[in-house]
C-alpha cells in the first residue's frame, strides 16, 4: 500500500487508543509530518512515553536512552531499529 493508505488505516486503529513509545513524541512529529505532506487528516492520539515514565521512578538514571532503560529495568533487546526489535 502506499503511504497515504497507510496513514488512513493507521489513524483508523489509533482512534480511541493511547500510543506508548520511548521517546514517543517523535514518532508522532513524523506521522503528523508525513499526514500534513499528503493532505490526509490526522488526530493527534494520547500518549504515554516511557522514557518519561523511567525518569520520573528513577530520576538518577544517567542516561534516558532505550537501551540504558531496558537494561535498568533487566529487559534484554534484539533487532533494534526493527519494527519487531522496537515493540
Amino acid at each position: 500500500i502506499d503511504a497515504g493508505e497507510a496513514l488512513d488505516r493507521l489513524s483508523l486503529l489509533l482512534d480511541g487508543r493511547v500510543v506508548i513509545g520511548h521517546h514517543v513524541a517523535f514518532d508522532l512529529a513524523v506521522l503528523r509530518f508525513e499526514a500534513a505532506r499528503r493532505a490526509r487528516p490526522w488526530s493527534e492520539p494520547p500518549a504515554l512515553d516511557t522514557a518519561h515514565l523511567a525518569a520520573a521512578l528513577e530520576p538518577g538514571l544517567p542516561d534516558l536512552g532505550l537501551e540504558s532503560v531496558a537494561s535498568w529495568l533487566g529487559v534484554s533487546i534484539a533487532g533494534r531499529h526493527t519494527a519487531s526489535g522496537d515493540s
